[in-house]
């Protein structure tokens, strides 16, 4: 059986370092930072590493009630498609500073760009 996408990067451990790094990212972008005013960090680094490591398993469905919960969330804070894009550059720039390499780094960030719609709340 071949490895998963979340095995290559390097498991449970690689997946924590990721979602603290775009974290600390998304909380230094202008765009991005004033969203996080009121919000308890440790549950959504908690919920973006559950997302993660689902979408690097191969599993792309994440979970209807749980992603429904997270757009909800979403959409009531004002965030839309361009938001998405900020935080796919700063898993971009996390994945760069992580010395991941460039095919592993495209399969993750097309893992999560397959999310979009359903993230953004378009489906």
């Amino acid at each position: 059986m071949s490895e998963t996408l979340f095995e290559r990067m390097g498991g449970e451990n690689a997946v924590t370092h990721m979602t603290h790094f775009i974290y600390a990212n998304m909380l230094q972008d202008d765009r991005l930072k004033p969203y996080f005013h009121n919000v308890n960090l440790q549950r959504q680094m908690l919920k973006m590493q559950v997302f993660l490591t689902k979408v690097l398993c191969g599993d792309t469905s994440y979970g209807a009630t749980s992603l429904k919960e997270v757009q909800n969330y979403l959409s009531e804070q004002g965030l839309n498609d361009k938001h998405f894009d900020v935080v796919l550059e700063c898993v971009c720039t996390t994945l760069e500073n992580m010395e991941i390499n460039n095919s592993i780094k495209g399969e993750v960030t097309q893992k999560i760009y397959q999310c979009r719609d359903e993230v953004i709340g378009m489906q």
